[in-house]
């Protein structure tokens, strides 16, 4: 069963690929690949084989570090405050529409997915899901 944020979190990104048109191209390009979760590489590489659950591992903790890594390399400069990510209404999202399509914000929400299966109850999860709904 999938948890009130998860819904959320679904339902935002559906909203947000929908405002620009459920792009198909695979040309969108995440900053931060060197940072992001080594699985992504594999996933991108197989053919985005979604049906097939990405295994992350032994290390689920190493996961999650490169997994943050790379989420924080998602954002725009405004959302930092030193090195805190905050939530504001004062961020400016200009370019958050080039993040749309399979190579976009659904592989980061894919890769939540694939964390969820890795672990159950994980307050780390719960985090990264409220950022993930807020952006999108």
């Amino acid at each position: 069963d999938l948890s009130p944020k998860w819904l959320a979190l679904i339902d935002a990104i559906i909203t947000f690929e929908r405002r620009h048109g459920f792009p198909a191209e695979k040309s969108v390009r995440l900053p931060g690949a060197k940072a992001r979760p080594n699985v992504v590489g594999a996933f991108l590489k197989s053919g985005h084989k979604w049906e097939k659950q990405m295994a992350l591992g032994s290390d689920v903790d190493k996961f999650k570090a490169s997994w943050w890594s790379w989420w924080r390399a998602q954002q725009p400069a405004s959302r930092f405050r030193g090195t805190e990510l905050v939530r504001s209404e004062d961020i400016t999202w200009d370019g958050l529409e080039e993040k749309s399509g399979l190579n976009g914000l659904v592989l980061i929400v894919g890769t939540l997915l694939w964390w969820r299966e890795a672990v159950a109850n994980e307050k780390d999860l719960d985090v990264a899901l409220a950022h993930a709904d807020w952006e999108c």
